[in-house]
């Protein structure tokens, strides 16, 4: 069976959204994360590894759908490797807050 970029994301898409679930239920309230990812707004493989690249919009909207995290920081930098002096990356730091009614 031939999987397309969309089945891609789909699947990557809904396990990074389980997990990120998962990391915030444990996550003390006024818990911070930092995350980070290639810069972008592409799938794709490389060996046995999926990739989901976000920008500022994509991961926005990824994080809409977990209220109980809000986002503090989010940036792009420059990967600072001179054999990949093309590439971004996007930070973002993330604080837990409780959800009213979750008392």
């Amino acid at each position: 069976m031939i999987k397309t970029t969309v089945d891609y994301y789909n699947k990557n898409a809904q396990e990074f959204y389980k997990n990120t679930v998962k990391v915030a239920a444990m996550l003390s309230e006024d818990g911070v994360l930092f995350m980070s990812f290639k810069y972008g707004d592409k799938v794709y493989q490389k060996d046995d590894r999926l990739f989901n690249c976000y920008d500022e919009s994509s991961f926005r909207a990824m994080f809409s759908a977990i209220p109980e995290l809000t986002i503090l920081e989010l940036y792009k930098t420059a990967d600072v490797r001179d054999e990949r002096i093309n590439e971004y990356w996007l930070s973002a730091i993330v604080r837990k807050v409780r959800i009213s009614g979750n008392e």
